[in-house]
């Protein structure tokens, strides 16, 4: 007689089932699941390594950012530290200009005071040479 358990076959004897298909059965039933479970090892071996390639990767990631802030944040210092020398050049370089541009200043009102003067000079002087010219001709005279 047979007896199907399932999609498998189990021939009767006479004090129970035939000791050689079930030991067959439990034969296949040990290595599919041996099987079943060496796949999964591998399945779960698999996703450790790369997991740990992940986690790798992300710290390696992660230094970059790391460095890649740093960097920025010295960038940023150093262009702040650039804008202000370059305020400070500005603003010396239009106290200078100021400096100069008065010092200039003293030297045209000083120059035109000069000038001035030299004018009047020169029309003490051409009153000067008209009354000797004046004498010389009175003296011709």
């Amino acid at each position: 007689m047979v007896i199907m358990m399932g999609k498998k076959m189990f021939r009767i004897r006479l004090f129970g089932f035939k000791k050689k298909d079930v030991n067959k059965y439990l034969q296949t039933i040990t290595d599919d699941f041996a099987a079943k479970n060496q796949a999964a090892e591998d399945k779960i071996n698999a996703l450790e390594n790369a997991l740990e390639n992940a986690s790798l990767q992300a710290e390696n990631y992660l230094t970059e950012i790391a460095r890649y802030e740093k960097e920025k944040d010295e960038l940023a210092k150093s262009l702040a530290e650039t804008k202000d020398k370059e305020c400070s050049i500005i603003q010396e370089a239009m106290l200078t200009a100021e400096y100069e541009k008065s010092k200039i200043n003293e030297e045209i009102i000083a120059k035109k005071a000069e000038l001035h003067q030299l004018k009047y000079e020169v029309m003490a002087l051409k009153k000067q040479i008209i009354n000797a010219a004046k004498r010389f001709y009175s003296d011709l005279n």
